[in-house]
């Protein structure tokens, strides 16, 4: 899938880049791709809310949270950083970003934090 990337960051909307006028959105084949990344921030611009996530090379890719949900949910996070995932570009409406490659049954489910600490004698 063709995702839009502006300065080499994948960006969630084609429209939405800095007013500076430097730089020209580049549209990218993205495959689904293996990479470790850590989390950033949320971002809302105009009606959509998105998690920003960071590659180790400094390449930021945008998230929905009905996908950053599942993250949650099914990859081990440590101070932030998920294990090597394969990730891959959705596309919802006009709006791009990534979300875990694979079907939700394909990984295992993590214990919920809410379980507690297990107690043996």
């Amino acid at each position: 899938m063709k995702a839009p990337f502006l300065d080499g960051h994948m960006m969630h909307h084609p429209s939405h880049y800095p007013s500076s006028g430097k730089s020209w959105i580049e549209w990218r084949e993205v495959e689904p791709f293996a990479a470790v990344l850590t989390f950033s921030c949320f971002s809302s611009p105009r009606m959509s809310r998105f998690a920003i996530w960071c590659s180790r090379v400094g390449v930021t890719y945008p998230m929905f949270f009905q996908d950053m949900e599942e993250v949650l949910r099914s990859v081990p996070l440590s101070h932030g950083h998920t294990t090597l995932e394969l990730w891959k570009v959705v596309k919802v409406g006009q709006y791009y970003g990534i979300a875990l490659a694979g079907e939700a049954g394909d990984r295992e489910p993590r214990v919920p934090v809410s379980a507690g600490p297990v107690f043996r004698q």
